[in-house]
């Protein structure tokens, strides 16, 4: 099940390209950005051509969309679907320009993926925030998801049951 292109209120979704390299290096090797990550260190143009053409184009479990908004056509984040399945996926997210945080991106992005993977049978979402996240935190709780349990580690499992 591969999702290619859509689009929300404000935004434009399209699976991401190697065009997009430099951009997604450049977000991703900002502090402010990175340290959310599990691997929280910069990201070297190397490595994501590697992980780009060597896992991300043969792995038929994630799709990684650039978030562009409609009204300058600017690209401003990354959502991603990960670890798709019958039923279930994990979704994780960037808004990568800083001048775009705060307003409300990153929730219309994870409510446009589920309205999207919803209409093709997936009803079990899954989001791992670091527990020192507060503003991904809310964003998750505020599109519906729930903390699963209380774990042992700096990643909280979010979970949202759509039917």
């Amino acid at each position: 099940m591969t999702i290619t292109r859509f689009e929300s209120k404000r935004l434009l979704y399209r699976e991401i390209c190697i065009d997009d390299a430099e951009l997604i290096v450049r977000w991703r090797s900002d502090p402010l950005i990175y340290e959310g990550f599990r691997n929280a260190q910069p990201l070297t143009m190397e490595r994501h051509l590697v992980w780009y053409n060597d896992r991300y184009v043969n792995d038929s479990t994630r799709v990684e969309y650039l978030i562009i908004y409609k009204q300058s056509n600017t690209p401003i984040g990354i959502i991603n679907v990960s670890d798709i399945q019958k039923r279930s996926l994990q979704v994780g997210y960037l808004i990568g320009e800083l001048s775009y945080q705060r307003q409300g991106f990153a929730a219309e992005a994870i409510n446009a993926v589920i309205d999207q993977y919803t209409s093709a049978g997936i009803v079990n979402y899954i989001a791992e925030i670091r527990s020192d996240n507060v503003a991904s935190i809310r964003t998750v709780e505020k599109c519906g998801f729930v903390l699963e349990k209380e774990q042992e580690s700096v990643f909280l499992r979010y979970i949202k049951v759509c039917k």
